[in-house]
């Protein structure tokens, strides 16, 4: 997932504001782990792959915390 933070950290560098989508195959839990971190909710998850909708426990497009 190093990939994946340094884009993040990378992003947020050239525009604090931005919201980021993340496209690729990470864990359950990884994008609001992250987002936790950053203590950011403007990072989103977009599964890339159709089973990914089937193995998380939810999908948040809201960047809202439930």
């Amino acid at each position: 997932m190093s990939m994946v933070t340094g884009v993040m950290e990378a992003v947020r560098r050239v525009n604090q504001q931005a919201v980021i989508v993340i496209k690729s195959t990470v864990p359950v839990g990884y994008t609001r782990h992250m987002a936790d971190v950053y203590q950011d909710s403007r990072l989103l998850f977009s599964p890339e792959f159709g089973t990914d909708i089937l193995t998380a426990n939810k999908l948040d497009l809201t960047g809202q915390h439930a």
